[in-house]
């Protein structure tokens, strides 16, 4: 290719030097979208073997046995995240490379990144389309002048090669998951457990949905446990856990955030009515406050709250009085800035509607 051109006055005798100087200047080339790399040689496969930075994505793809997927004998697109990409993405799970290699969701990840039977060339894209994946999920391509980008990941530059096309990206691309799926790398493992005890709930936010649900913090759910004088392991002894969890689920609809209206209502699972305050600075409801809104997931839409909501049922006489509360409790004296047991009682009157 152009490198070639460019050392065919001294071949392959050119110092190392000179040898990475050039491969260097045509790796800003190909970023800058001044020069689109062909490899008519290789397949795409054998393209990212032989060029370095793509050796953990390499790792998945024999993991996952889908390194067969790109045979030579078909027109197909692999979408290859790069080395710096996997590491971002380890810290951020706060995982090892082992342990994303032995995630059970491997498979369906590695899948998403794979496209057959279309050359996702940058020159034919249109400025929005969407492709099916190998995992049986669509990803949006969008272009933007000459910014290409998959569900609104930059591709870095997009290589030719025998079988396909080989699109490098900055970032690692997850399928959507499930609401179920989606709570513990949200950290919401108090919900999920709560979840977990009923095999119902669990099973339908695993299913097709559509559906609603507003997640309680883990911060938020060990005030409201204190108040109920258990534990995150004793979920299973509160008798209207049920109907609590039915209170954060909107069935049959995914409801984002720009839907909310000031004073509208949400009918939720367990029959009772939910009702929203919006204004410019905030969305509340039920004595909570949105604090992370809209987290599409595969059967419908996910919030994450900063209290428990409690139905209009519950009363005072369920908790624990303020009185008994460990002010020593982390949760409640740091994380809520709260100085006084008497801002604690105040916070706690929140999750029970008195006055």
């Amino acid at each position: 290719g152009l490198l070639a051109v460019m050392l065919a006055s001294g071949g392959l005798s050119q110092p190392p030097s000179v040898v990475a100087s050039v491969a260097a200047i045509c790796k800003v080339l190909v970023l800058v979208g001044l020069w689109a790399p062909c490899c008519s040689h290789m397949t795409v496969v054998e393209h990212a073997r032989e060029t370095p930075g793509f050796g953990i994505f390499l790792e998945a793809l024999e993991k996952t046995n889908l390194a067969d997927a790109f045979d030579g004998s078909g027109q197909n697109t692999l979408l290859a995240p790069t080395d710096a990409a996997f590491k971002a993405l380890l810290a951020k799970w706060d995982i090892t490379k082992g342990e994303l290699l032995e995630r059970p969701d491997l498979v369906s990840i590695v899948e998403y990144h794979i496209v057959k039977g279309t050359k996702l060339m940058n020159d034919g894209l249109y400025a929005s389309q969407q492709v099916d994946t190998l995992s049986g999920d669509m990803i949006t391509v969008t272009k933007v002048g000459g910014e290409v980008r998959i569900n609104g990941v930059l591709v870095q530059y997009a290589l030719e090669c025998t079988d396909g096309v080989l699109e490098v990206l900055e970032d690692v691309l997850i399928p959507p998951a499930s609401i179920m799926e989606t709570l513990a790398p949200q950290g919401l493992t108090i919900l999920a457990q709560a979840l977990q005890q009923f095999a119902r709930l669990q099973v339908m936010l695993s299913g097709p949905g559509p559906f609603t649900l507003f997640a309680p913090t883990n911060a938020a759910f060990e005030v409201f446990l204190a108040r109920r004088n258990v534990t995150g392991d004793e979920l299973s002894v509160l008798p209207d856990l049920k109907d609590l969890l039915e209170y954060h689920v909107i069935m049959g609809l995914a409801l984002d955030s720009a839907s909310m209206m000031d004073g509208g209502t949400a009918a939720m699972m367990n029959g009772d009515q939910l009702v929203f305050s919006k204004t410019v600075e905030r969305i509340a409801m039920g004595g909570a406050t949105l604090v992370i809104p809209d987290i599409d997931c595969s059967n419908g839409v996910l919030h994450v709250v900063d209290a428990v909501l409690l139905p209009p049922t519950t009363t005072s006489a369920n908790l624990a009085p303020a009185s008994e509360l460990d002010t020593s409790n982390s949760i409640v004296s740091t994380s809520l800035g709260l100085s006084s047991l008497l801002a604690a009682v105040e916070v706690a009157k929140l999750f029970v509607g008195v006055d």
